[in-house]
């Protein structure tokens, strides 16, 4: 099974199908069914997609398309069949006109995915105060949590990341208390909603 059936069986099977309906979400499924396609087709030269960068203007490479260029037309491409709003919810970055990137970070188990974490590479509404990622959601399956996948996810997260999440969920109470024991703290809190304030975390240095 690829990747991108694992996370949305995972997300069914714990009932979070909405995470599959949001943009980013989509975008996010996109961008690892292309990184894995090409990962595939470039699998004899061990290209690692989330690591090239553009060689096209370099006088010495004679490519006439880069790896990260076919990578990043064709992910253009299949974004835009989705005809997502590109005022939606930061998913499009019009500075550099393109497509908010994503990355995901997975637990492996006997070959299958087991956990996941989709973060998104931009800031968004804390950009201006220094952090550089965001992470949207993060999911373990049931049979497999209190295990410490949590944990060896957010140990994978790059150090020079300056990452923030909200600390919420649908399933389990109390949350934050999780996500401090994986090494985030409290930041701050967002008020406005009518229900419940959004309490922001920012993983520690």
């Amino acid at each position: 099974m690829e990747q991108v059936d694992q996370i949305k069986q995972i997300a069914i099977e714990t009932g979070n199908e909405w995470f599959l309906t949001h943009a980013i979400t989509k975008i996010g499924l996109i961008d690892l069914k292309v990184k894995d396609e090409f990962e595939n087709l470039w699998k004899d030269e061990g290209v690692n997609a989330d690591k090239v960068t553009c060689t096209c203007n370099i006088s010495d490479t004679k490519d006439l398309c880069c790896y990260y260029c076919e990578i990043e037309v064709e992910r253009h491409l299949q974004i835009e069949e989705l005809n997502l709003s590109k005022s939606l919810n930061g998913i499009y970055d019009f500075k550099k006109d393109e497509y908010t990137k994503t990355r995901w970070i997975t637990h492996v188990i006997n070959g299958k995915i087991q956990g996941f974490m989709l973060i998104k590479c931009s800031g968004g509404i804390f950009q201006n105060k220094g952090f550089t990622h965001e992470l949207i959601f993060a999911c373990v399956s049931p049979k497999y949590r209190q295990m410490g996948i949590l944990q060896a996810m957010v140990n994978k997260i790059p150090k020079e990341w300056n990452v923030w999440l909200e600390a919420t969920s649908n399933e389990i109470s109390n949350v934050e208390t999780v996500w401090e024991k994986c090494d985030f703290s409290y930041y701050g809190r967002i008020e406005g909603r009518i229900d419940t304030p959004q309490l922001i975390y920012q993983k520690c240095a």
